[in-house]
């Protein structure tokens, strides 16, 4: 099963955030630390397997390894928020 086939483009990541709206979905969705640990752990063009672990206490996802070192990721490094209304669709089609 290929990733895309494995994510629900659907889903609201305010639902499974614990005591939303108090707290960041970006930070704290079990669903979004899920979908971008699939998206970005890959093979990297060197053969390296960049593989991100979701285990490390108190870091959003982690790799570790003697090939390539350490990296500590974060969800709003990389990902849009769309906070103030709107979504990912409108914000891509008011793109020139």
């Amino acid at each position: 099963m290929d990733t895309h086939s494995r994510i629900d483009v659907t889903f609201d990541f305010r639902s499974d955030t614990p005591d939303y709206p108090k707290n960041d979905p970006d930070a704290l969705s079990p669903a979004l630390r899920r979908y971008h640990k699939l998206l970005w752990s890959e093979p990297l063009p060197s053969g390296a397997v960049f593989e991100l672990l979701d285990t490390t206490p108190r870091v959003y996802l982690h790799h570790k390894s003697s090939q390539l070192g350490e990296f500590w990721l974060t969800s709003d490094a990389v990902i849009p928020t769309f906070r103030e209304g709107g979504s990912p669709l409108a914000h891509h089609r008011a793109e020139p």
